[in-house]
């Protein structure tokens, strides 16, 4: 399963205490795969976990992916709560650590659920376990799976994969007796003032004037505020435990900010706030899919030589291209979930203009050759979709 993009709120129970001990992780998957140093691991999470329990008589978080974003925010309010939190990784965060955090750096591979004895698992999923390029309009936890044979990218499968096996496995015995409970949380695209794997490439772009065309303007899709993501996750490991009569244990909920908007629209005001303009021209969707694909095929090609980021994915382009939006309704019913903050990109500007990334002036020369560039391959692959006469 991906290194990113997952999370879990579990419980552990000691057989020589009664009180009960909860870690939360990033990124929690089944795991069957064998690895050398897999026991040393469980035995330092198991030390550092119990060390932790005895000195401080709280409940003990463990956030695996800790070191990204999404993990590094869901432990640090886990500890602004009064919990106590080990962040596990193959990466350090960026970000300082609170006095009751704690990093340990490990492969998620090492870690297993149920021979650790941990009770609650929620897992962090995908609204691409359902979508893969058809239009979906106020969809529901009642669609099915897409095929995995029909999914562009390995991402998105094996989040499919890892989901329902993290379902199947709701109600499993863990080692000392106890009740793996589990649920998935299925994510829109989530943002936030130092989010770092989208929101960068995109800037990155339009600094780079790549930014000439848009395509599909009509579209909708969901977006996701990293602090309602740390309340959904909250909430969800809340409704696996008993006083919430585990009304959460083997369900899957849709999470979003509840304000359905066109992509470009909801970057607009970043892009224009740091001094570049949006686009006029318009050019159909299929062409864009179109270099995506030809990009992904360079890129196989020549990774192994020169490894590169694509300017867009297949995957990139059904998400930022087709309307795909669902409701949380039963998150709201069910979770107590309701977000407070609804596609405010604001404070995601305030960031970037303090980090220095406002537009530095450019000659006129220079502007000019550069866009008479850009245009010029963008009408190049526009024409060769044109039939030519025999």
């Amino acid at each position: 399963m991906k290194r990113r993009g997952g999370h879990a709120i579990m419980t552990r129970k000691y057989k020589y205490s009664r009180q009960q001990e909860t870690a939360c992780g990033w990124d929690i998957t089944v795991l069957h795969k064998k690895q050398k140093h897999s026991k040393s691991i469980r035995m330092k999470l198991q030390d550092t976990m119990s060390h932790q329990r005895k000195h401080r008589k709280q409940e003990v978080h463990l956030v695996t992916g800790g070191g990204g974003y999404p993990g590094y925010n869901l432990a640090k309010k886990l500890a602004e709560l009064g919990h106590q939190v080990i962040l596990f990784d193959l990466r350090e965060p960026v970000w300082p650590l609170k006095e009751n955090m704690n990093f340990i750096q490990g492969n998620i591979t090492d870690v297993t659920c149920l021979k650790l004895n941990i009770l609650r698992v929620v897992y962090t999923s995908t609204y691409n376990v359902v979508f893969g390029g058809q239009e979906i309009c106020d969809g529901d936890e009642s669609l099915p799976y897409l095929p995995l044979n029909q999914h562009p990218d390995h991402y998105s499968r094996t989040k499919s994969i890892a989901e329902q096996k993290v379902l199947k496995v709701n109600g499993s015995k863990t080692l000392n007796g106890g009740t793996l409970y589990t649920c998935v949380l299925r994510l829109a695209g989530v943002y936030g003032p130092e989010e770092q794997r989208h929101i960068p490439r995109i800037i990155e772009n339009v600094k780079m004037g790549l930014l000439v065309v848009k395509y599909a303007p009509e579209t909708l899709q969901d977006f996701l505020h990293v602090d309602n993501l740390v309340q959904g996750h909250i909430k969800a490991g809340q409704g696996l435990t008993e006083g919430k009569s585990y009304i959460a244990a083997g369900q899957a909920y849709f999470l979003s900010d509840n304000k359905p908007v066109n992509t470009l629209e909801f970057f607009k005001p970043l892009i224009e706030g740091l001094g570049y303009s949006m686009p006029n021209l318009t050019i159909p969707l299929s062409v864009v899919y179109f270099v995506a694909f030809l990009t992904e095929w360079i890129h196989f090609i020549v990774a192994r030589i020169y490894n590169f980021q694509p300017i867009l994915t297949r995957t990139e382009v059904y998400k930022t291209g087709v309307t795909h939006y669902f409701s949380i309704k039963k998150a709201q019913k069910e979770l107590g979930y309701h977000p407070s903050i609804q596609n405010s990109i604001e404070p995601v500007l305030k960031y970037y203009i303090d980090q220095g990334y406002m537009k530095k002036p450019q000659s006129a020369l220079m502007y000019y050759f550069v866009n008479v560039l850009i245009s010029t391959i963008f009408i190049m692959i526009i024409m060769s979709f044109i039939p030519v006469a025999t």
